[in-house]
């Protein structure tokens, strides 16, 4: 492939990210989010958060949705038990 095809397609690509990155929706400002402290463990994988000492913290702040997940699940994929232990101490 010669240098001038390539130099082409680079461009080609960086229009079409660019394009794309500027296209999307905005967040509501309505929503807002925040990082929780991590549970004990996720799979396999020990963390030795502290999330069910704080979940008072969350409850105080009339949060009404709570996401479990991230790149710690993504990576250990939790066990049943511990969603259902997840779900139960929400």
């Amino acid at each position: 492939m010669s240098n001038r095809l390539i130099i082409a397609l680079l461009v080609f690509a960086s229009l079409f990210f660019l394009n794309k990155s500027t296209a999307q929706n905005p967040i509501s400002p309505y929503l807002f989010g925040q990082n929780a402290w991590m549970p004990d463990s996720i799979g396999e994988k020990k963390y030795f958060g502290m999330l069910h000492k704080n979940w008072h913290h969350i409850e105080a702040s009339s949060a009404q949705t709570v996401r479990f997940g991230g790149i710690g699940p993504d990576d250990d994929r939790p066990s049943n038990y511990q969603y259902i232990q997840m779900i139960d101490s929400i």
